[in-house]
């Protein structure tokens, strides 16, 4: 019995393993509300040479996990005000009806990691099914809603992301000019990329290096690295003082007599 309990435990872990780790990850990042309601720029050193990308995140499937960023006039290439609300409207409507409270969600993730190998991981398998279901639904009404867009759309979920580094051209700039900054372990603050959770991708008609001066123009003037002097505060050389050379008297000796 016991060595059946062991052998079952390894199938469970290499099924289902990587899959609950990712499902802690996604439910711990749920609780971070920082990424929403921002409009970020795909950083430049990952979109040089190809066309810029805008991600418009809006949130999570869980009740009271939404922000949706106001229309920003740096998108009439893609799509008019009136388009845009059109869109964000049927978004809040969806997300209204078909979110699950995060209570929850969280429960059933709780009883899914602490008796999910006992019971064939049914709470996770449910959630996971539930979870691809409602992104399924988001990405009809994309679909639907943009038809008439100037630009490509798309809806993606983005579970985890990476550390960059803290460059102008690495890091992602939101429409108000501030950074994609997360905390880390022992209150390191980290720049990321991509933000998580859903993102409307906006295609923009122009290259990334011509758009990045319109979106953060402060970031693109100069590659300096942050927490570095700016011009204004840089110490201006002290003035040289040139020295007085003095030439000494030789005194001769007296002779005597």
């Amino acid at each position: 019995m016991f060595a059946l309990f062991l052998l079952f435990s390894r199938k469970q872990r290499a099924l289902l393993g990587t899959e609950s780790l990712s499902s802690c990850r996604l439910f711990a990042a749920m609780a971070m509300k920082h990424y929403m309601g921002r409009i970020y720029m795909k950083p430049l050193g990952l979109s040089r040479g190809q066309n810029a990308e805008l991600y418009v995140n809006i949130g999570w499937n869980t009740s009271g996990n939404q922000t949706y960023p106001p229309y920003d006039p740096r998108l009439a290439a893609a799509c008019t005000e009136a388009q845009y609300n059109d869109l964000i409207n049927a978004y809040r409507d969806y997300m209204d009806s078909n979110a699950v409270p995060f209570p929850a969600m969280m429960c059933c993730m709780i009883c899914s990691m602490g008796f999910g190998i006992y019971c064939c991981c049914i709470p996770l398998c449910c959630l996971c099914a539930w979870a691809k279901g409602f992104t399924k639904g988001l990405k009809e009404i994309t679909d639907k809603k943009t038809d008439e867009w100037s630009c490509p759309v798309r809806l993606a979920l983005m579970e985890m992301g990476g550390h960059v580094a803290q460059v102008p051209d690495q890091m992602a700039y939101d429409q108000y000019g501030q950074p994609l900054l997360v905390s880390g372990k022992h209150g390191h603050v980290n720049a990321q990329w991509p933000p998580l959770g859903y993102n409307l991708i906006i295609g923009l008609p122009m290259k990334a290096e011509e758009f990045a001066p319109q979106w953060v123009p402060a970031a693109t003037a100069a590659p300096t690295q942050i927490g570095m002097p700016q011009s204004a505060h840089i110490q201006q050389p002290l003035p040289v003082v040139q020295a007085q050379v003095v030439q000494a008297q030789v005194v001769q000796p007296v002779e005597q007599a």
